[in-house]
């Protein structure tokens, strides 16, 4: 019978050989790819009216608007903080600038994947 901790040493060796994300990590990947999209409207209008860039409000050099590009949006709610909206622009804000601004979609995707593959 094995051990677990046996059972988990041969899973996370796997999951680095394969290069496979866990579900954490796919949420992340799978939220910051809709965001991308929604940055560079390859999706339907709808979507872009769920968020409001920060440079619509402010026409004035913002501190943070180097790494924010969205307005959070006000709660008081804390079902309301684990919207797609909320999360979404939290998720696209820990993006770095560099990774976010790359204009090819799978090469976007392919570096978050390896970033966030060395985040395990």
């Amino acid at each position: 019978m094995w051990c677990s901790c046996a059972y988990f040493a041969v899973i996370s060796i796997l999951v680095c050989i394969t290069q496979i994300l866990n579900v954490d990590r796919i949420f992340k990947l799978e939220i910051s790819k809709l965001m991308y999209k929604i940055k560079f409207r390859l999706v339907p209008k709808q979507y872009t009216k769920l968020f409001t860039k920060i440079e619509n409000i402010h026409s004035y050099h913002v501190k943070q608007r180097s790494s924010i590009e969205y307005v959070i949006p006000r709660t008081i709610l804390k079902v309301a903080e684990k919207s797609f909206t909320y999360a979404g622009i939290g998720r696209w804000s820990s993006i770095e600038p560099i990774i976010r601004s790359i204009p090819n979609y799978h090469l976007f995707v392919t570096k978050l994947k390896h970033k966030l593959h060395e985040e395990q």
